[in-house]
């Protein structure tokens, strides 16, 4: 399966927590701007890690979100 595919499969919530942490945004902010709590953040980025395979850390998030073309280098 391709990254992009990967990708695809993530729930919208996932894909904006993904595309934030990536931007370098604290866990606080992206909760605040998409009206969660920070803990619900961290269950989202959570289930990303489980979903997709190899993502250990937040460079591995990065290297995948530019893959599948959801992140512009």
């Amino acid at each position: 399966m391709t990254d992009a595919q990967l990708y695809a499969r993530l729930s919208k919530k996932q894909k904006l927590c993904l595309e934030g942490v990536c931007k370098g945004l604290p866990v606080k902010t992206i909760a605040a701007a998409l009206r969660i709590s920070p803990k619900t953040v961290d269950f989202h980025l959570r289930r990303v890690r489980e979903k997709i395979p190899g993502l250990h850390c937040i460079a591995d998030m990065v290297r995948f979100a530019i893959r599948a073309g959801a992140l512009k280098p």
